[in-house]
């Protein structure tokens, strides 16, 4: 069965620069997938967090690393949009409203420590924080 992820922006920062936070075997089945992606969304507000001072990083840098990991950039269409728009507002990020339908647009599931997002079904898979 083939796996596509969707890393949200806390499991993609998690992932290079605070490894430790996320639990061996959600790092193997990152590496596994069949398909790992990251949404420009995330960059975007890894950017906004960091331009406000809130979180140390180098987004060029960041950029390099995803594309040395052969991690897919995903970029907002109009039918990620749509969707989102038509969410029921389980959650109040408009960040996570749009991760959560770019995995529903693009069929994989969302990887988010964020337990708000559960009510949105299936497509989101809450990892456990370590």
């Amino acid at each position: 069965m083939a796996s596509a992820l969707l890393l949200d922006s806390n499991v993609l920062f998690w992932t290079f620069y605070e490894t430790r936070r996320i639990h061996k075997s959600v790092q193997e089945e990152i590496i596994n997938a069949d398909v790992a992606a990251v949404s420009h969304i995330s960059i975007w507000e890894l950017g906004i967090k960091a331009a406000q001072g809130k979180l140390k990083i180098n987004i060029p840098e960041l950029l390099q690393k995803i594309e040395e990991e052969n991690f897919d950039l995903l970029s907002i269409e109009m039918p990620h949009i749509l969707t989102m728009l038509r969410l029921p507002r389980h959650h109040r990020d408009p960040f996570d409203r749009m991760l959560v339908a770019q995995a529903m647009c693009e069929d994989m599931a969302l990887l988010s420590a964020d337990r708000q997002l559960a009510p949105y079904g299936t497509r989101v898979k809450i990892i456990e924080k370590q």
